[in-house]
């Protein structure tokens, strides 16, 4: 066996290659390695892949394509990682049958000896996430990552990425999860999971264009993906490409309420109350305790001349939310106009009391106008 240090079996007398013959140097041994470097016939390494047949291969599903290392000597000798294949193989029965305990000393041994395994890294990582210590976790993953082997699969570094970023989350660490959602996007290692993430995050801090660009350079395929695309569009006012972002995000996922409850909300804004009623109707089927939804249907009904069904979507938001502080105002306001004066006088004194002024300083100026003229009344 050619190799960086050669071995010579003799497989009658020994099938199962026990004993190495070649440390005595047999005059054999000898013999066979000077005919061996006679005939030897050196392989000719891959051509680098150009842009366009990488482009091609991605699009068959391939997601790495690289040249094989031609230097031999710099590759180990496969019987040196013999214990390390066994200690893989140990380490994955470990942690898929849940031994964290053991599976945590054995994974930090191994990423001493060999570090560029990134395999390893992520199951110490899932090993002490299980164990209450997240932090620990994303630290191990994020090392892993750094010093993983430059062969590593993109696919395998992707989902290393999107693990690195729900562990950030689970520690309550915004600023670094934000700053492993980026380098996954620079390092051409982010799958759409990260990417929506990102823009989710970029969303929060009224960064909506940066959003919209993330998303639009990739191909998406999820509907959570759709929708973060359409919330960012709409907060831009782009309301026609919007609704199309939306609408992709229902056609992939029919049925979703929250995908609905956008569409009715983005229809309100535009002013077509038919189109927001039929939305919002969809949104509180779907997820009948969202309160939110309710109250936002009240606003379309209302906005459609139905008055009484509105009251009723706004009691059922009450009812479920009694913060809800939309439908609280509108109730209220319905109820003194309809002749319900003490239910809409209660009503509106307790918005008046407990309603954030931050959000509500219009309504509030409003309710004190109302109790002040009925009062005089």
């Amino acid at each position: 066996i050619e190799a960086p240090r050669p071995e010579l079996y003799d497989i009658l007398a020994d099938p199962s290659e026990k004993r190495d013959l070649a440390p005595a140097k047999t005059d054999a041994f000898r013999s066979m390695r000077a005919a061996l470097a006679r005939i030897s016939r050196p392989l000719p390494a891959p051509e680098a892949p150009n842009s366009e047949e990488v482009k091609k291969l991605a699009s068959l599903g391939y997601v790495h394509v690289s040249a094989a290392a031609t230097d031999s000597a710099a590759r180990p000798d496969p019987k040196d990682r013999v214990v390390t294949l066994r200690d893989f193989r140990r380490l994955l029965a470990l942690y898929y049958g849940g031994a964290d305990a053991e599976v945590i000393p054995l994974a930090r041994r191994m990423t001493q000896s060999n570090p560029g395994i990134l395999s390893v890294w992520t199951a110490l990582a899932g090993s002490l996430e299980r164990t209450g210590r997240a932090s620990e976790g994303a630290a191990a993953l994020r090392e892993g990552l750094s010093r993983s082997a430059d062969g590593t699969p993109l696919e395998q570094r992707a989902q290393a990425f999107d693990d690195l970023s729900r562990l950030l989350m689970a520690a309550g660490d915004r600023a670094g999860r934000e700053a492993a959602l980026r380098e996954a996007v620079g390092v051409g290692a982010a799958s759409e999971e990260s990417r929506r993430e990102l823009a989710r995050t970029y969303l929060g801090s009224q960064r909506a264009s940066e959003a919209v660009e993330l998303l639009r350079v990739q191909t998406l395929a999820q509907a959570e993906s759709f929708e973060v695309l359409g919330i960012a569009l709409a907060s831009l006012g782009r309301d026609g490409e919007a609704r199309a972002a939306l609408l992709r995000a229902w056609e992939t996922a029919p049925g979703n309420g929250r995908v609905a409850l956008n569409l009715g909300v983005l229809a309100l804004h535009r002013s077509d109350a038919p189109d927001a009623r039929a939305w919002l109707s969809r949104a509180v089927q779907s997820t009948p305790d969202n309160a939110g939804a309710w109250a936002d249907l009240g606003l379309a009904q209302a906005a459609s001349g139905d008055e009484g069904a509105a009251a009723k979507s706004w009691e059922r938001a009450v009812a479920l939310k009694p913060d809800q502080w939309d439908a609280v105002f509108n109730l209220a306001l319905f109820e003194l106009k309809s002749g319900a004066e003490a239910s809409g006088r209660k009503r509106m004194e307790r918005f008046l009391a407990v309603a954030p002024p931050q959000k509500y300083e219009r309504e509030l100026t409003e309710a004190r106008r109302l109790l002040t003229s009925r009062s005089k009344a």
